[in-house]
């Protein structure tokens, strides 16, 4: 159905649930997601996101990513053989989504448990313990966010 499906249909339209007065505050967090904005809002907070991914900000960024890739895989190159995945590609995506996002690195490892919890709200039909479970990363992300705004516009490169 894709995302405009609530500004098309009333949720008895669609078959989904009536909104949950139990999470509200999902509701008004996952306003502003671009899963469920349409133009003008949408095009206006994907270019601001774009910015971010011009071939000019990857260039710049270069060196950092570089420097990421060799602190996560230096420690794991002596043993025995290590899981690519679990070991390095999602500790080294995190690392570089959590600096390009000004996200303080005691929370990095955070972020994936956060974002599977998160993801479940977004399904169609999601169970009441999938909407409790996502509670608390919602708010801990959200704080986080707002604390980080402090780094919109900052030089993500090491200092």
């Amino acid at each position: 159905m894709g995302r405009a499906v609530r500004h098309r249909y009333t949720a008895a339209e669609s078959g989904r649930p009536e909104p949950d007065d139990r999470w509200p505050r999902w509701s008004e967090s996952a306003r502003w997601s671009l899963l469920n904005l349409e133009p003008p809002d949408h095009t206006r907070i994907r270019r601001l996101v774009t910015e971010l991914f011009t071939a000019r900000s990857v260039t710049a960024l270069r060196p950092t990513i570089q420097q990421l890739s060799r602190t996560t895989l230096l420690p794991l190159v002596p043993g025995d053989g290590f899981d690519l995945i679990s070991a390095y590609a999602q500790p080294y995506s995190v690392a570089v989504i959590r600096r390009l996002l000004g996200v303080p690195v005691p929370d990095g490892p955070r972020l994936p448990g956060w974002s599977h919890a998160i993801v479940k709200m977004y399904e169609l039909r999601s169970s009441d313990g999938e909407q409790r479970a996502a509670r608390t990363p919602r708010r801990s992300s959200s704080a986080m966010c707002e604390s980080s705004s402090a780094y919109v516009g900052r030089d993500p490169r090491p200092t």
